[in-house]
Parts: structure tokens; C-alpha cells; sequence
């Protein structure tokens, strides 16, 4: 028997939720905080974990080596509703044969991938945008490619990383989920930092990630380059239209935005870098497209 440092049991339902993701900001702490560890994965008691951090899950070895530790993901093959996970998500894809392509194929999912430069970040965008179960016009499709790009974008530029961590597939709804994870700055370190440059009063988490998703900072002190919330407001738009949701968690805060709610809280356990994730509803009866800078479904 395999001797470890530290076992993780994944042995509860991981809804998508504020509290679940809290959960696995502690594996991540983890590993950030300790040196020359090894780790286990444990999914041998699965119940169920939502396809939302299905890109933590794969990432969590590329993170325990960029730490200075190892970490092993464990299952039962036998066990199908764990199997189905790690099929659909493409993780055992990914690890069985090293498929390391930055470009996103599959026709049912958005399978796991290692995006490893900006340059690759639009063709996958646009891999994604396809994914979506929605009727789209040109505009809001051409739209929603550009601000899923944004996404990378500020992983690269402001975070500062070398590779994104991207993941989904469909429910059982058929609802699409997929999530986009660095382990950067965050969001609210690097909105912070560009405050001090403009000379501006620092913000606590909650109010920096705030601050990033609202529209027209990027007039503050006549700059250009700054922390713009990945284009936020496009993608909100889209997911109340869409009934559907977006989830996003970086260092001490996070926002979850629906139909019914909009709310900016404080992780009770923050995560390293930045994670956005958003669920959108299958929906094949009305086409969506862009007016007066909002979403529209007619």
C-alpha cells in the first residue's frame, strides 16, 4: 500500500456551491503551503461532485508539481458514477494518454486541457462557444468568444501564469458546465496593485472583485492596461437571459450571479488564484442575440 502525507476523501456531494468550493480551496491551500509532500486524491467513496470543479480535480497534480509536491488521484474503476466523471470530464482521457493539445474536439464536452500561452486562448474560446446548447447570432456569438478569451487573457496578463486550466461537460440536464482556473494573483491582488499605481485607496476582496466587474473603470487615470473582470458584464447578461449561472472565486472573495441573485461574499477558505465557472441551460427553442449592449432571447 502507497504511503502518503495527506489524503483528501472526496466522500461527500460537491454541489455547486460557495461552501464546495470553500472545500477545495483547502486541498489547494494545502499544497501551496507545504513543500516536498505527497498527496492523495481519494474518490474511492464518491457520491457526487458537479462537473464545476471537475477542472480543480485534474489540475491538482500540475499543481502539487509547481509547489514542490506529488499528488495521485484515486478511484475505483468499478465504480460508475465516479468513472462517468472522469470520463466525461476528460480527465481520464488526459492522464491515460497524455493528451496535451491545446485545441478542444470533442463534439460532447468540453474535456480537460492545459492551455499554455495566450496565442491558443481564442481557439479555444471558440471551442467552447460551440459547446454551448444554444441557438446564437453571429453577434453574440462573436461577442461571447471575445469575452471567454478575455478570461485567459487575464490569467496571462495579470496573474502573471504559464498555463490555464480549462473543464466541463454536460449534466444530466444537459445543462453545459465548464470552468477556467490559474492559480495566479487573483483578481483582487491585481486590481489592488493597479489602485496603488493610480494612487487609489486599496478594497477589501469582495469589494476588489466588485470593482473589476463593474463597466467604465477602465477611464480610471486615463489607463488602459488594468484588471477588467474578464468583460463580466456580457457574460452576466447571457446567464440571467439564459436562466442559467456563473460562479467565480478568487483569493479571500467570490461572486455568484443567477436570474434570482446577484451576491459578492468573502470564501470562508480562500483560493489560490482566480476560478470562474458558468452553467448554461440547454435551450433550443429560442436563439439569443445581442441589443443595446444586453443579451436578448426571442
Amino acid at each position: 500500500m502507497d504511503s502518503f502525507d495527506k489524503t483528501f476523501l472526496l466522500n461527500e456531494e460537491y454541489r455547486r456551491s460557495i461552501s464546495s468550493l470553500s472545500k477545495f480551496a483547502h486541498i489547494i491551500s494545502y499544497i501551496k503551503s507545504n513543500k516536498n509532500k505527497r498527496i492523495l486524491i481519494d474518490l474511492t467513496e464518491y457520491k457526487y461532485i458537479n462537473p464545476s470543479y471537475a477542472v480543480i480535480i485534474a489540475a491538482i497534480p500540475y499543481i502539487a508539481e509547481e509547489m514542490g509536491n506529488k499528488s495521485v488521484i484515486r478511484y475505483l474503476a468499478n465504480d460508475y458514477n465516479c468513472s462517468n466523471f472522469l470520463k466525461d470530464s476528460g480527465i481520464l482521457k488526459h492522464y491515460s494518454y497524455n493528451n496535451n493539445d491545446d485545441v478542444l474536439n470533442l463534439k460532447s464536452s468540453v474535456d480537460f486541457l492545459v492551455v499554455r500561452n495566450l496565442d491558443k486562448s481564442e481557439d479555444v474560446a471558440n471551442s467552447i462557444i460551440e459547446k454551448f446548447p444554444v441557438k446564437l447570432e453571429d453577434d453574440i456569438k462573436n461577442e461571447l468568444i471575445s469575452k471567454i478569451y478575455e478570461v485567459f487573457s487575464n490569467s496571462f496578463t495579470h496573474s502573471g501564469v504559464d498555463k490555464v486550466f480549462c473543464c466541463g461537460y454536460f449534466n444530466q440536464q444537459k445543462s453545459l458546465i465548464f470552468s477556467i482556473y490559474d492559480i495566479g494573483i487573483g483578481i483582487p491582488m491585481s486590481v489592488n496593485r493597479y489602485l496603488k499605481e493610480c494612487k487609489k485607496d486599496v478594497l477589501s476582496d469582495e469589494n476588489a472583485l466588485k470593482w473589476a466587474w463593474q463597466q467604465g473603470n477602465s477611464s480610471l487615470n486615463g489607463k488602459i492596461d488594468y484588471p477588467r473582470g474578464a468583460g463580466f458584464q456580457t457574460l452576466e447578461s447571457f446567464a440571467i437571459e439564459n436562466q442559467g449561472d456563473i460562479l467565480v472565486g478568487s483569493n479571500n472573495s467570490c461572486c455568484r450571479i443567477s436570474s434570482k441573485s446577484k451576491s459578492f461574499n468573502r470564501l470562508s477558505e480562500p483560493i489560490l488564484g482566480t476560478f470562474f465557472s458558468m452553467q448554461i441551460r440547454r435551450d433550443l427553442i429560442h436563439k439569443y442575440s445581442k441589443s443595446n449592449n444586453k443579451v436578448i432571447c426571442k
